[in-house]
């Protein structure tokens, strides 16, 4: 069978530069990402939740669809440093931007 794939690129931050963030696929640690770096993995076609994680933050989930040979593109980065009392608290579950290359 034909696998799918996702890119996932970690934009240089202004925050976390020397933390990974832990990618998770389906309830699954996947790997980790560092600032500028990319990866790729490839996956069965079907329906897949991702989201990040650093410590008390994370990313907001995306439910993926993917057919076979299907490829998506996702972009990660952190949040604004300045606002760390929002991102520490009500902003927690949202700390780590993920979403689709335009």
């Amino acid at each position: 069978m034909e696998h799918a794939i996702i890119h996932l690129w970690r934009k240089p931050p202004y925050t976390d530069l020397l933390r990974a963030y832990k990618i998770i696929i389906d309830g699954k640690r996947v790997g980790t990402i560092l600032p500028g770096k990319r990866h790729l993995f490839e996956i069965e076609p079907g329906h897949h939740d991702i989201f990040l994680r650093v410590d008390w933050g994370s990313s907001r989930h995306l439910s993926i669809d993917l057919a076979p040979g299907e490829e998506v593109k996702l972009i990660c980065q952190g949040s604004n440093p300045f606002a760390w009392l929002y991102n520490v608290t009500a902003g927690a579950r949202n700390y780590i931007k993920l979403y689709y290359e335009a």
